[in-house]
């Protein structure tokens, strides 16, 4: 059981090369494991709360068909490890050790870095790295023409930045080689991650390592404090004032037009009139929402802008989403949900949970996270991960 899942976890590090078709394998394989021991030890582990709790985002979901009362396959199959995963960690429970864990960590941040690695190799091969490219989204269109794995910008992102969330982790837990090779890795990360100038993980990796710093090093002097703070917001706006790319995405939100009028090539101005018209929609049914797999919001989409109707953009919140699925009921069942693990990771006083918690809960408030194969598997495995893996870590060797 033992090798078993250290493998299965080993594959799920792999989750940032993994090509889209192929992002649900160690779900299956993590399933096919538990339900093996789940019968071979007639279920005796299992507790019915402990699964309710772990899969009430899939629940809530599915809970939210009855205002349709339609079957939408494509968008069940897609929330569908929302439930196995849960199920399969509460059947796993007292297997889970902390070289899981590891295991996962350190392949899965091996894996970001290789492919941050490539990303770099390959907007070198197409000629990028010149003025006029840095000044427009050459890479954003780079990284879902890239062969293989052309995952969305959002979520390469995503696990770009939670493997630099992962530094104080392997400072703790390895030598000095592998401290400082991953901590090289990592800037190859961040600048990947300016290159593709997704602001809102951007934003998120921010405040986490504020909050990182503050937790690390327990400073408690408002001075101090006072000092950190500016150093981190004065190395954020020289980032984005001298990174072209970056700077061109942040300087949307100092445009007067951004707010008042949607311009197709200013993905603020189209946030902007997302959220007016989501807003809208979700006053008409607050309380129980559309339903699983509905796009009410099109509606008024319509008669706002051509190029959001066009598109039918979802919500770009995830709070907004559930919201608009779910009404009142889907939003503080998300919100329970993070609070539980907040809870959790305070209890267990596991920093990296902590943080990871803290990153998803930021993010979700620019982005619906929870929409494709690649949010849900990386954020439900996390969650599941650290609330059954123990505190205690083993070194890492080279």
């Amino acid at each position: 059981m033992d090798k078993l899942l250290k493998i299965c976890f080993i594959i799920f590090g792999f989750l940032p090369i993994l090509p889209s078709y192929l992002k649900g394998l160690p779900v299956i394989l993590l399933f096919l494991i538990a339900i093996y021991y789940g019968i071979k030890s007639n279920f005796k582990d299992f507790k019915l709360i402990t699964l309710l709790i772990g899969s009430s985002l899939f629940l809530v979901n599915i809970f939210s068909l009855l205002n349709t009362f339609s079957f939408p396959i494509n968008k069940i199959e897609t929330i569908l490890s929302l439930l196995v995963v849960p199920l399969s960690f509460s059947l796993l429970k007292k297997h889970i050790k902390s070289n899981h864990e590891t295991s996962f960590i350190i392949v899965f941040s091996i894996t970001s870095i290789l492919l941050s690695i490539t990303h770099l190799y390959f907007y070198y091969t197409l000629g990028l790295f010149n003025d006029t490219s840095l000044k427009v989204n050459s890479f954003r269109t780079a990284v879902v023409e890239i062969p293989i794995v052309h995952d969305h910008p959002i979520y390469v992102s995503m696990f770009l930045a939670i493997t630099t969330l992962f530094i104080p982790w392997f400072y703790k837990n390895s030598n000095s080689k592998v401290k400082y090779l991953f901590i090289l890795g990592s800037f190859l990360c961040v600048i990947d991650l300016f290159l593709i100038s997704s602001k809102g993980v951007i934003i998120s990796m921010f405040f986490c390592w504020i909050l990182l710093t503050f937790i690390k090093f327990r400073i408690k002097t408002i001075s101090t404090k006072i000092i950190i703070l500016g150093l981190f917001f004065i190395t954020f706006f020289i980032s984005i004032s001298y990174f072209p790319n970056l700077e061109r995405r942040f300087r949307e939100l100092k445009i007067k037009t951004t707010y008042t009028k949607i311009n197709p090539n200013n993905s603020s101005s189209i946030r902007v009139g997302i959220y007016d018209c989501i807003i809208k929609t979700i006053a008409k049914k607050p309380i129980l929402g559309y339903g699983l797999g509905v796009t009410p919001q099109r509606k008024c989409y319509e008669k706002v802008s051509k190029h959001l109707n066009k598109i039918n953009y979802n919500s770009h919140n995830q709070y907004l989403g559930y919201f608009l699925i779910a009404g009142l009921i889907g939003f503080l069942v998300l919100f329970g949900f993070l609070l539980f693990h907040f809870k959790n990771s305070i209890y267990r006083k596991n920093d990296l949970y902590f943080i990871v918690v803290f990153f998803f809960s930021i993010i979700m408030f620019i982005e619906n996270i929870l929409e494709r194969q690649s949010g849900i598997i990386l954020f439900i495995f996390l969650m599941n991960l650290f609330e059954y893996s123990p505190i205690t870590y083993k070194k890492v060797s080279t």
